[in-house]
């Protein structure tokens, strides 16, 4: 149980350092979302087994509690990550689009100094 917490801080720690390209985004996105994984993962055996749980509630019923406020932290940071990754995305096709703008933007210039020049 310590380590569903323990998840749910790290995918808010990975949140904290903005990642610098879309290779770092996409590596940001993919552990918060095996954390996520993981935490949801830990919490549906827990509570498929009844007398572990019990055990766990009887020994420290805070972290059981603060279960949900793990995943919640989770999902927030694979959210926010997964927003980063679409903006590197669609950064990446503006620039593309520039590019073939300015191309097109010059081949109308060469086409227009022809014209003139005739």
């Amino acid at each position: 149980m310590f380590s569903i917490m323990a998840g749910g801080f790290y995918a808010l720690a990975i949140l904290i350092e903005n990642p610098k390209d879309k290779k770092e985004a996409d590596e940001d996105f993919k552990r918060c979302l095996i954390i996520l994984l993981g935490i949801i993962g830990g919490s549906m055996l827990l509570y498929s087994d009844p007398e572990a749980l019990m055990k766990v509630m009887e020994d420290s019923a805070w972290v059981v509690k603060l279960a949900s406020v793990a995943s919640l932290i989770a999902t927030v940071a694979t959210v926010i990550s997964y927003h980063r990754l679409k903006r590197f995305e669609q950064e990446e096709m503006l620039e593309k689009l520039a590019e073939k703008m300015g191309e097109k933007l010059g081949e109308s210039r060469v086409k227009g100094l022809k014209a003139k020049e005739t």
